[in-house]
């Protein structure tokens, strides 16, 4: 017995696996804003869970690159792809052997950003700032 390939509903899911896959990226890039800016309710939606691993947010990252990239019918992206799959199982089995990949990185933030905002003069019209 053979059945016809129901064409729209693959479509269809194909659409939402790709709705999917952008809200994950979506989410972990907001963890990553979260870590670097210290605001809590990016790192964790929910005041009495653990905070998501930066890491594990930049291995989110990765994969939903590397999925639309396979998504992308070429060549050489295929390639780079597979590249990109090969880190994030690289960083899970370090992670899983217990080498603590998340403490290799330099500094607490993940993005080293000059803090531009501690050198400015003070501002006498700011009704907020305390008078010297």
């Amino acid at each position: 017995m053979y059945l016809e390939p129901d064409v729209l509903l693959q479509n269809r899911l194909k659409l939402w696996s790709r709705y999917f896959a952008i809200s994950v990226f979506v989410i972990a890039i907001l963890v990553l804003i979260g870590w670097e800016w210290n605001i809590d309710a990016l790192k964790r939606p929910i005041p009495k869970l653990v905070a998501m691993n930066p890491v594990s947010a930049l291995n989110f990252i990765i994969a939903i690159i590397s999925f639309l990239l396979l998504r992308s019918a070429a060549g050489q992206k295929n390639l780079f792809s597979y590249i990109l799959n090969f880190i994030v199982a690289l960083v899970g089995i370090l992670r899983l052997a217990g080498v603590p990949v998340d403490q290799l990185a330099p500094s607490p933030h993940v993005l080293p950003l000059p803090d531009v905002f501690s050198q400015l003069p003070p501002n006498p019209t700011c009704p907020t700032q305390p008078r010297a």
